[in-house]
């Protein structure tokens, strides 16, 4: 027997992934709150990407239209999945752990589960997409190709990426969810567009003005909270050129040269005994004393207090 969600009352103030009730018209959360294990909703990222983990019970969805492109990953064990996209016939498939699901946005669809099942959800909103697309030479609007039981290592990658975040509280900040929200658009539009778009290729990195203005733009904001898209304003380019672009000069990707520079600026300050650690965290921009000695731990093989007690 498949269960009916609870009424949900829809919080505009707190984002949640949605769909469109294809019956009333009216938008809904995916899943009721007590399914929820996992939400990007205090994520400093969630305006590029919305992220949410459920367990739920046997259950069967109304006919609907997803609100933004859903791709799904199946976290729990294997069950039968039933569903109808429109324009195809129906189908009922033993889905399976790691099992990736694309669907488009503004497709009626439907699906039953008559098993507990446990997945993740990415959404992406269609002008998120579009706005990666127009990087690709003006490509026009773009219509993603819906998929169910896809084996797809780089989706896997991104998404368990996303959720351990989530699950430590988001420490990596903006810069890192903004480009992993990026990486994820660029690899559907590559791989999933119906008509997808042309990469341009660009080689040889920044041009040395603009990689000047923005290492001194990084290094006099290192203690504040970083958007890629200020970053590639900086550059007067888009997001994701400049992301490529900076990783062909620097070697690294925008968030772990911030991430370097960080550390860099921490071992220059522990060597005055009277800054705490905490203290010294929070003047690097990290967002908890806990974050900011793990990642030096792994930057430098060692705790800030060690660092400290060795110098």
């Amino acid at each position: 027997m498949s269960a009916k969600p609870p009424a949900i009352v829809y919080d505009p103030e707190s984002p949640r992934i949605l769909m469109a009730d294809v019956a009333s018209g009216t938008l809904r959360p995916v899943a009721h709150p007590d399914w929820l294990v996992l939400s990007s909703g205090p994520a400093p990222w969630r305006d590029s990407l919305l992220v949410e983990q459920y367990r739920r019970p046997p259950f069967e969805a109304p006919e609907y239209c997803p609100h933004a492109h859903h791709v799904c990953i199946r976290l729990g064990a294997s069950s039968i999945l039933e569903w109808w996209i429109a324009g195809e016939r129906p189908r009922r498939q033993r889905v399976s752990p790691d099992d990736v699901h694309l669907t488009s946005a503004g497709v009626p669809m439907w699906y039953r589960l008559q098993e507990p099942s446990e997945i993740l959800m990415l959404a992406l909103a269609p002008s998120f997409i579009q706005h990666a697309a127009h990087e690709f030479a003006g490509a026009d609007p773009v219509e993603l190709r819906n998929q169910r039981a896809i084996r797809d290592a780089p989706i896997l990658h991104l998404g368990l990426a996303l959720q351990a975040e989530l699950e430590a509280g988001c420490p990596a900040g903006r810069l890192y969810g903004e480009g992993l929200a990026t990486a994820l658009a660029v690899h559907l539009l590559q791989h999933y567009a119906i008509c997808p778009p042309q990469l341009r290729s660009y080689r040889g990195g920044l041009p040395q003005a603009r990689l000047r203005r923005v290492l001194e733009y990084m290094q006099s904001h290192l203690d504040q909270e970083l958007s890629l898209a200020a970053l590639a304003a900086v550059a007067q380019m888009s997001p994701y050129y400049f992301s490529r672009l900076f990783k062909q000069s620097t070697g690294l990707s925008p968030h772990r040269y911030i991430l370097q520079q960080r550390i860099a600026w921490a071992t220059q300050l522990l060597v005055e005994p009277q800054l705490s650690v905490a203290a010294i965290a929070h003047r690097v921009g990290f967002a908890s004393q806990a974050h900011f000695t793990t990642i030096f731990r792994r930057w430098m093989g060692s705790t800030p207090w060690q660092y400290r007690q060795q110098r």
